[in-house]
């Protein structure tokens, strides 16, 4: 009787913790389905203005900030009459490129916290740790 309590015992926690090891690898895989590239968010502001923000789930306030400074300098641009009237376009659009890809990587911590997966740097090297609540 008292094996059978033990290995009765032994049952459950083995299933409890297997199916809380099944929901945290559930986790990981719905922030690797949901991650987004910032890489691939500069690339998309570079094509269309805006649109990088658009992907990063970012798009109001910040991207319909960076589409109207985009309008404002290409009329700059179309009304001066030198090549000092581009600046102002150009220096936008670098902006536009850099601040892409940081609402991509806040976009992708914001998800990882969700979920309660943390990327960690251990000796220099980074590796993945899943936590799951109780």
């Amino acid at each position: 009787m008292k094996y059978l309590v033990v290995l009765i015992s032994l049952c459950l926690f083995l299933g409890t913790a297997g199916s809380a090891l099944g929901q945290e690898t559930d986790a990981f895989s719905k922030y690797e389905a949901k991650k987004k590239n910032p890489v691939l968010a500069v690339g998309a502001a570079w094509l269309v203005p805006s649109l990088g923000h658009a992907y990063a789930n970012a798009w109001w306030p910040r991207g319909a900030t960076f589409l109207g400074l985009f309008v404002v300098s290409v009329a700059i641009y179309v009304g001066s009459e030198s090549i000092s009237g581009a600046l102002p376009l150009i220096g936008f659009r670098i902006w536009e490129f850099v601040d892409a890809y940081g609402a991509t990587k806040a976009y992708n911590k914001r998800l990882a916290k969700k979920y309660g997966v943390q990327l960690v740097l251990y000796e220099n090297k980074p590796y993945l740790q899943i936590a799951y609540r109780f």
